[in-house]
């Protein structure tokens, strides 16, 4: 007895192909998105009253940045440090030691390559507090830019804390 093959549909063919090109399209995006994260701790002296700041360099030629950043308290109100600003950071305010205790500063950047960035590049970024018990300087992992329209998410949460 032969086997009887069933044929396909041209209409399950054209869903299926879309559902193929959709799952080609998400993973060309993945590629192009990249996260990289950075977790530790800050000393201040809850004495002073003087500053706590940051600087956020980036190094990269012809890359266009944007970041927020936040001083999240758990217990009370966060307090809005950056939105939505494009290029390196220097000497960013983020409170008094006294008041940065017990908090968090959230920094997120998304960096993108554009024509005018050299690809492939590794992603060179200087990120720095000062004002507390002593300066400290952070280093961001390691991600590289393969072609132009890479995005690159730094994500940056800092504890500070008091001895």
């Amino acid at each position: 007895m032969a086997k009887k093959t069933k044929k396909v549909s041209k209409a399950a063919k054209v869903k299926l192909t879309r559902a193929l090109e959709t799952i080609r399209a998400f993973n060309a995006e993945e590629a192009l998105l990249k996260s990289v994260s950075l977790t530790d701790l800050y000393q201040v002296n809850n004495t002073l009253p003087n500053q706590v700041t940051f600087n956020l360099d980036f190094k990269n030629f012809g890359t266009a940045t944007l970041t927020d950043a936040v001083l999240h308290d758990v217990n009370g109100t966060d307090k809005i440090l950056l939105n939505k600003v494009s290029g390196s950071i220097t000497n960013q305010p983020i409170d008094t030691n006294k008041e940065a205790d017990g908090k968090f500063l959230n920094i997120t950047s998304v960096v993108t390559a554009t024509n005018q960035t050299p690809v492939p590049q590794d992603l060179k970024v200087d990120f720095s507090i000062a004002g507390g018990m002593a300066s400290k300087s952070y280093a961001i992992p390691s991600a590289t830019f393969n072609s132009v329209g890479d995005s690159i998410i730094i994500d940056i949460s800092i504890f500070f804390f008091h001895i």
